[in-house]
């Protein structure tokens, strides 16, 4: 929230913190939250998790800030809290984070990016699962691309600004996204079935605000992704 050469953010903390209580409590993720963090701490906790992570893991890094465009290059950036505008100094490119990540042995990554042209991080579309299958067929699908190496992104918007409110204390996407791991009833929910249950509901709510505002899901490119997909896997009640 808090930069020091830049306009102030208003819900980026309530979203992380947000997204840190759903991620542990109905998830069983174990969770690293920095706040108002600067390029330095970025890169080093990402760094600190290729180290650690094995090749069973799965990540999930959330990213709610500010972003920017090259116009140039048409390249990405993540600007953290020590960022200024006008020099590209403390950014973090997208490609920055692409290598980092090619570099895991973790199974399973998943970006999630809320900020302004966070969809300069998409590539090509994902295979789309059939909706219509059977629930022993859809456990079968589970359990196939649970066994291949994924690295996916999700995006808040394209590449254009993206809303920073919108949802009372979060902003639209992050409203979007909690509202969909916290209802889901399903065991397992994979990345565009997650992706699915967040494109409309940020549509409408960013809609009523006269802002077009589109979330984005793919692979990330040359991060060796094989087709695989993320999938969060809900922790039991009894164990909650």
């Amino acid at each position: 929230n808090n930069y020091d050469k830049m306009v102030d953010l208003v819900s980026a903390i309530n979203d992380v913190k947000a997204v840190d209580q759903v991620l542990t409590e109905s998830y069983g993720f174990k969770t690293q939250v920095l706040i108002n963090a600067n390029r330095y701490q970025i890169l080093t906790a990402l760094d600190d998790y290729r180290a650690k992570l094995k090749a069973d893991d799965k990540l999930i890094v959330y990213y709610p800030g500010h972003g920017n465009i090259d116009e140039g290059t048409q390249r990405g950036y993540w600007l953290p809290v020590d960022s200024d505008i006008s020099k590209k100094a403390n950014w973090i490119s997208n490609r920055e984070i692409s290598e980092v990540i090619s570099l895991f042995k973790a199974k399973q990554i998943m970006v999630v990016a809320d900020s302004c042209y966070s969809g300069t991080m998409t590539t090509n579309s994902l295979p789309r699962p059939s909706f219509d299958m059977q629930p022993s067929e859809r456990k079968e699908w589970l359990e196939l691309i649970s066994e291949i190496q994924s690295r996916t992104v999700l995006t808040s918007g394209g590449v254009q600004p993206v809303l920073d409110i919108g949802a009372g204390d979060h902003s639209v996407f992050a409203d979007a996204f909690l509202s969909a791991l916290r209802l889901n009833k399903e065991s397992s929910l994979e990345g565009y079935s997650l992706y699915r249950k967040i494109v409309d509901k940020v549509k409408h709510d960013a809609g009523v605000l006269d802002l077009e505002q589109i979330p984005q899901y793919s692979p990330i490119a040359h991060t060796g992704h094989e087709s695989g997909e993320f999938i969060l896997v809900r922790k039991q009640a009894s164990s909650q």
